[in-house]
Order: C-alpha cells, then sequence, then structure tokens
C-alpha cells in the first residue's frame, strides 16, 4: 500500500540521518578536544615565549624554570589534541561515509519517483487513448439516441391512445375490485352471523382459570331448542363442572317449560337470543356469587361470545341459584 511504502522510505531515511548525526557529534566532541588540547597547551608556550623574549633582551637574564603543572597541562593538552585529531580523522570518514548512505537512499527515491512518473504517463497516455474511444462511442449512441427519438415521436400518439384505455381499465378494475370487497366483506359477515357458537379446548380452559376461584358456586341452565344453542349450552356447563361449579336444576318444575339436552338431562327453556346470566335477588348480597356472574360474563365476552347481565323476576322458580340462559344467535 502507498501509505505503508512512504512510512517504510521515511524510517529508513529518518535512520540513516539518526546513524549520520551520531557520528558527526562525534567529530564534532573530537574538535572539542582538539581545542581544549591547544588551550592546555598556551600556558607553556606562554612560558617559552617570554624566556625567548627575554633571552633576546637580556643576554645574560638567568633562566627560569617552568611550573610543573604548566608541563603536566602541556602534556594533557598534547594528548587531547591526538586522540582529537585521530578522532577527527576517524569520524570524518564515518560522516562521509554515513552521508553517501544518505545521498544514496535519495537517489533510489529519485528514481523510484522517475519510474513512478514515467508509468503515470504512460498510464496517462493509455486513459486519454481510451477517453478518445469512449468519446467515439459516446457520439454513436448519441446518433443512435436521435434516431430512436425520432422514431418514438411516431409511436407517441399511439402511447397516449394506450394510457387512456389503461386508465379507464384501471378504473374499472378498481370498481370491480371495490364490488368483489363489498360481496366478500358482506359474506363474512352473513358467515359470522350463521356459524355457531364455539368453544375451543383453549378457550375452555382460560374461562375454567377464571371461574376455579367460586367453587361451589350453584347454577341452573335454560336455553332455546336448537341445536347451536344446545351444544354451546354443554360445552359451558362442562367448563362450569370442572372449574367446580355445581349445577343445581329449578326448584319448581312445574312453573317452566323443560327441554331435554342431547345428553339426556332437562334444562329449561328459554325462547331469547345471546347468553344472559342473572343471579337471583336473593343472593344479590353475597359477594362471592356475585362476583362469580361478573366474572363469567367477563370471560364469555373475552372469547367472543355475546353474554349480558340480566336482572332475575321476583317470582323466578329458582331464587337459590345463578341463572344462565343460553339462546338463540343473534
Amino acid at each position: 500500500m502507498p501509505d505503508v511504502l512512504k512510512g517504510v522510505d521515511d524510517l529508513i531515511r529518518s535512520n540513516l540521518e539518526e546513524f549520520r548525526q551520531q557520528w558527526f557529534v562525534s567529530l564534532l566532541i573530537a574538535t572539542g578536544l582538539v581545542a581544549i588540547g591547544l588551550l592546555l597547551e598556551a600556558p607553556e608556550i606562554w612560558h617559552e615565549t617570554v624566556k625567548a623574549v627575554r633571552k633576546l633582551l637580556h643576554s645574560c637574564a638567568p633562566e627560569t624554570e617552568a611550573h610543573p603543572w604548566t608541563k603536566l597541562a602541556g602534556t594533557l593538552g598534547w594528548l587531547l589534541i591526538v586522540i582529537g585529531v585521530t578522532g577527527e580523522f576517524v569520524f570524518d570518514g564515518v560522516v562521509s561515509r554515513a552521508d553517501g548512505f544518505v545521498q544514496k537512499f535519495d537517489e533510489i527515491l529519485l528514481a523510484d519517483a522517475q519510474h513512478k512518473s514515467a508509468g503515470a504517463y504512460e498510464r496517462a497516455a493509455r486513459t486519454e487513448l481510451e477517453a478518445a474511444q469512449e468519446n467515439q462511442r459516446a457520439a454513436n449512441a448519441l446518433r443512435a439516441a436521435e434516431a430512436a427519438r425520432k422514431e418514438a415521436t411516431g409511436f407517441q400518439l399511439r402511447i397516449a391512445v394506450a394510457n387512456e384505455r389503461a386508465a379507464n381499465a384501471e378504473k374499472e378494475a378498481a370498481r370491480l375490485g371495490k364490488m368483489a370487497e363489498d360481496e366478500k366483506l358482506a359474506r363474512v359477515k352473513i358467515e359470522q352471523r350463521l356459524a355457531p357458537r364455539t368453544l375451543n379446548s383453549e378457550q375452555q380452559e382460560r374461562i375454567r382459570t377464571k371461574l376455579s376461584p367460586f367453587v361451589g358456586t350453584p347454577y341452573e341452565l335454560a336455553l332455546s331448542d336448537t341445536t347451536e344453542a344446545a351444544a354451546l349450552m354443554l360445552t359451558l356447563d362442562k367448563v362450569l363442572r370442572s372449574a367446580g361449579w355445581i349445577y343445581r336444576p329449578s326448584e319448581n318444575a312445574d312453573l317452566r317449560t323443560v327441554y331435554t339436552l342431547p345428553n339426556g338431562e332437562e334444562a329449561e327453556q328459554f325462547l331469547g337470543t345471546g347468553v344472559q346470566i342473572g343471579l337471583s335477588k336473593s343472593l344479590q348480597s353475597v359477594p362471592k356469587y356475585k362476583r362469580a356472574a361478573e366474572v363469567l360474563i367477563s370471560a364469555l365476552r373475552e372469547e367472543g361470545i355475546d353474554a349480558t347481565d340480566t336482572a332475575l323476576p321476583d317470582n323466578n322458580p329458582s331464587p337459590n341459584a345463578i341463572h344462565i340462559k343460553v339462546g338463540n344467535k343473534q
């Protein structure tokens, strides 16, 4: 990747420059040693110079000995000069070689850049040729498009007529679709009105769970003489019995019209519609029975069964139970 290669080049150049800088610093240190050595030799040179001047001015002047520290300083200065000059010779060669490395690396980068420039120029030339070919193809396509446009102009009138016919057909289809949808909705409503009221096993279980807290609630049944009402009544009776409710028929059989259920039991005949649930006036003061009637109505409604609360007459033949009337479907 170009960014990675550039990072590698920069890292190599940085290392070469750091290498050259280290030896250049060593060269500067060697030069500094030479300078220090010259400074240390200055006292001895000064002493020898003064002594020579005295000899010239006073040929008989007594000679003075140099201080021992002057000799030692001169010797140390000479040693530093030797070390410094040797270091300059060595370090200058290394620095020169490091400069050669940097210059060689720059020449490599320059050659690579020139090579890339040549490749870019070649690609640019090839791109220019391809662009010229694309322009030619575009010109051909433009001429073909112009011919197609002229040909399409002749079809515009027929297209407009076809669009108008399509719009009319779409309107007619929408009208027929609306009629079909209305017919379907009406058919669904009729089917719902004619379909028997049923409670599947899941619905029965949900109702049983809601009625279980009212174990021992007495109830009696009344229903119409239709098969659909009888089937719903039998299902409801099974659910109530499984919830622990107690079936208790009417006490005054002489005051009621009896209808025999498919299972052989008898129930009071009811000629109304829907499911009506009432609590006798003598038991309305019992919270448990009143709440049981309310929960039963709510549970049936939640499962799609039309259930209503009804008031029982004062002369109801069975004042000791919840009265459940299953009439015809509305």
